[in-house]
């Protein structure tokens, strides 16, 4: 789920909502692989790390949910920040979950300044090519798959660009 929100007069994208089996792994795996950042905490500090194994234990099913049974599983779960971009993670117990390319969102995109050594990196880190280095328009790009199986387009762009 990919949302819009709205401050003020300026409606702009601000999050994506996600699934994962285990959110504390995936919230991890960004971290470590992508560069994210934990949201602060309260009072500004930075969110408290989870301790121990990623995986843990969900908590009770509750409710409203989209299923009548079993109800909907909230916890564990997690963000990360690119930027000012929010990823939420919820659980999805038991898997299941398909890959995203073909579908309605196929991927989502993140720049770096320079992606022949982002590529190398990601490779030596084991991470899964979809799409070796290709032209993208005037640049270049490659395509990643994530903790939760969604696709992640590497763009190289000029850093004056993202400052804009």
């Amino acid at each position: 789920m990919i949302e819009n929100a709205q401050s003020g007069q300026v409606e702009r994208f601000n999050h994506i909502h996600m699934y994962h089996e285990h959110p504390l792994c995936a919230i991890q795996w960004y971290v470590t692989h992508l560069g994210a950042t934990k949201p602060l905490g309260s009072g500004g500090a930075p969110a408290a790390p989870a301790s121990g194994d990623c995986k843990q234990l969900y908590a009770p099913p509750t409710w409203p949910s989209f299923a009548k049974f079993p109800g909907f599983v909230r916890e564990p779960s997690g963000s990360v920040m690119f930027d000012d971009i929010n990823i939420l993670i919820r659980p999805w117990p038991g898997g299941g979950l398909v890959a995203t390319r073909g579908h309605l969102v196929d991927h989502w995109a993140l720049s770096v300044a320079d992606l022949t050594p982002t590529v190398a990196r990601l490779k030596s880190e084991g991470i899964k090519f979809l799409e070796e280095i290709h032209p993208w328009g005037d640049t270049r790009a490659a395509m990643i798959e994530g903790p939760d199986r969604v696709a992640i387009e590497i763009v190289e762009v000029e850093m004056s660009q993202c400052e804009d």
